[in-house]
């Protein structure tokens, strides 16, 4: 059989906690105000189909987020928040090989989320100053993920070995922005997603 749900949704965020970006103002005292807003807007698909011994599914996700800062002064008071991630998908299948045994694979992406530019302020004290928040991306994520396990059911529990690889292909997706200054010239590096890597595991249900 199968299985097709589509489900749109629309939240509004308000008294939202926001700060001045002005450092001036903060030292006068201008700290923290109930006055942001925001809005999560999108649509989520699900299909799941099952062929006998085969299993699929899809999902997908479609969002637009949106975050307001009234206070703001020197950078844009819209912007996109850190979970802004325009479409996610993800793909599984799984294969029952024999009665116990099964073999799983998955695979997710997403793009990159919002991060914002720097540059250096100060040379001299080596400091960096944002030029703009949450402007920029990083790269898209990708993963691709594989699983063997074996099943056995009891009267009152069942048992589950499973042998899993994450992160298949050693995808070195970005995950995280990394700045410095050294000798009055920016450096940047990226903090990449965690390389392959194999686990193995027992599971009991009761």
């Amino acid at each position: 059989g199968g299985l097709l749900r589509l489900e749109y949704y629309r939240i509004d965020l308000e008294d939202l906690i926001v700060t001045p970006d002005d450092p001036e103002l903060i030292r006068r005292g201008f700290t923290h105000e109930n006055v942001g807003s925001g809005r999560n807007q999108g649509l989520d698909v699900m299909a799941v189909a099952r062929l006998g011994r085969f299993n699929t599914q899809l999902a997908y996700g479609l969002l637009f987020a949106t975050r307001t800062n009234p206070l703001n002064t020197r950078y844009a008071t819209e912007v996109a928040p850190p979970q802004d991630q325009r479409h996610t998908l993800q793909l599984s299948a799984d294969y029952q090989l024999f009665a116990h045994w099964r073999v799983t694979a998955k695979y997710a992406f997403h793009p990159g989320r919002p991060v914002s530019t720097v540059d250096v302020g100060d040379a001299s004290a080596e400091t960096i100053e944002l030029t703009c928040l949450n402007c920029d991306r990083l790269g898209p994520t990708h993963n691709f993920d594989m699983r063997v396990e074996w099943r056995r059911a009891y009267r009152r529990y069942r048992l589950t070995f499973y042998l899993e690889l994450l992160n298949i292909g050693n995808i070195r997706s970005q995950f995280l922005p990394i700045h410095d200054v050294i000798d009055g010239e920016l450096s940047t590096t990226t903090l990449n997603h965690l390389p392959m890597r194999p686990f193995l595991g027992l599971r009991a249900d009761f």
